[in-house]
């Protein structure tokens, strides 16, 4: 049911918004080289990933991390991509913690300067775990909205009731562009989303 109510927002969306969303490229390879599509992940995936366990958000760009990082690009799929200008729009996607195999989508954007630097970074939203078929679904609409400036509010938890489509961010947690990582509002800053995610993985298993 839920698969069939993201099918339908998606048909909507490509009807509404008529031959401009459809004509839109969001293949990587129609944009990138594999050279490039590889290094693009390697460039975003220290504000995306999770940080090395002796790591902080200051020390995680030290270069003793490369390694770990770089095993940890790899774990991440570019599955879509289209530069609008100077605005780069990305989705990621990566396997979540979970008794069954699912993933979460990161869907972002950036800038970048003369000297081809990026200047500007945001994760605009995280979805929630999802099997396969159904994430690349969801990601693609929300994707979509997010290129054509669309709000992605009505898919936030607190907007919808039975669906779980974007976790983040929500009313506790919210991107901070400056620090170019999530933020809760909590009493105690979040250090990193995936402690969240393993501790539920491990509380599953251990109620097995």
């Amino acid at each position: 049911m839920k698969l069939f109510l993201i099918s339908l927002m998606s048909l909507v969306l490509f009807t509404a918004c008529g031959s401009k969303s459809i004509s839109v490229e969001i293949a990587p390879e129609k944009s990138l080289t594999t050279a490039a599509h590889d290094s693009f992940k390697i460039e975003i995936i220290r504000f995306v990933g999770k940080l090395p366990g002796k790591a902080n958000h200051a020390s995680k760009f030290d270069t003793t991390y490369d390694t770990y990082y770089a095993t940890l690009a790899e774990q991440h799929k570019l599955e879509f991509y289209h530069i609008d200008e100077n605005n780069h729009y990305f989705l990621l996607s990566r396997i979540a913690p979970s008794l069954d195999e699912k993933y979460v989508a990161i869907g972002g954007k950036l800038k970048r300067n003369a000297a081809g630097e990026i200047e500007y970074f945001e994760e605009v939203f995280r979805t929630w775990k999802m099997p396969s078929a159904e994430m690349k679904t969801t990601a693609e609409m929300l994707f979509r909205k997010m290129i054509h400036q669309e709000d992605l509010s009505p898919y936030y938890t607190e907007n919808t009731k039975d669906e779980f489509i974007i976790e983040f961010p929500d009313k506790d947690v919210q991107y901070n562009v400056e620090q170019r990582r999530w933020i809760s509002k909590l009493e105690n800053p979040m250090e990193s989303l995936y402690k969240i995610e393993e501790q539920t993985a491990r509380d599953m298993e251990s109620n097995k």
